[in-house]
């Protein structure tokens, strides 16, 4: 814990040297909801946390990327994690596969030592206004500090109500620089991009083929709406 944040974080070191097991950190929130938001590329997804059906009992276990999300009636829980993707939210069981042992395909599977990661967010907004989309980012890219004799800034300029920079790089042809952000709370909205030391920015696509000019960054986005913007150096 840490003080004046909600954020409850587990660390663990293990070494792991099991034959069919798997390990996993299972909770029993009094959090009950029929989906799970679960974290994927771009956007997320819900999912059912019934067992009623087939399709529901074949998900036993659902991929997640950065967290799942359990909105409840008077507040909701998000589950991080670092590179843990396996995860069984049904019938109030909130889990998440840390470390297995299966002897096939590969024998070694997960053998040997390590330092794994999760934490556990309560919030008592609605998974659209709250911050677990930004948290869950944070969480998996720690800040690091270091001693600097000068100001330093961010070169990548963002303003708009649920958009997020994924990534950012160099243009292919070397001469700009290509953004790629999108809109993660499922609604129609506006944003203002800068990026510092460029000319002019286009939108392209994947390829990068610049298309039409963007009025001085400003962009609206349709709802989980992907842009790849290229800045001119």
């Amino acid at each position: 814990l840490t003080l004046g944040d909600t954020l409850v974080q587990f660390d663990m070191d293990a070494d792991w040297h099991e034959e069919l097991k798997m390990l996993r950190a299972d909770f029993l929130p009094s959090v009950f909801a029929d989906k799970v938001k679960c974290d994927i590329q771009f956007g997320q997804i819900d999912r059912s946390t019934k067992n009623d059906t087939s399709i529901e009992q074949a998900q036993f276990e659902v991929c997640a990327h950065k967290f799942v999300n359990l909105d409840g009636d008077d507040y909701s829980l998000a589950l991080f994690n670092r590179c843990k993707y396996g995860h069984k939210v049904k019938e109030g069981m909130l889990s998440l596969a840390l470390l297995r042992a299966p002897r096939f395909p590969d024998p070694e599977c997960d053998r040997g030592s390590h330092h794994i990661s999760y934490a556990l967010y309560p919030h008592k907004e609605k998974f659209e206004e709250s911050d677990v989309k930004a948290r869950a980012y944070c969480y998996n890219n720690v800040v690091m500090l270091r001693k600097a004799d000068f100001e330093m800034t961010s070169s990548v300029n963002c303003e708009g109500d649920g958009v997020i920079v994924e990534t950012v790089k160099v243009a292919e042809d070397e001469g700009g620089i290509v953004v790629r952000l999108y809109e993660y709370k499922g609604k129609e909205t506006g944003a203002s991009v800068s990026v510092k030391g460029t000319k002019a920015a286009y939108e392209c696509d994947m390829l990068e083929n610049r298309k039409d000019k963007v009025d001085s960054g400003k962009l609206t986005f349709k709802p989980f709406e992907i842009k790849t913007l290229y800045f001119e150096i």
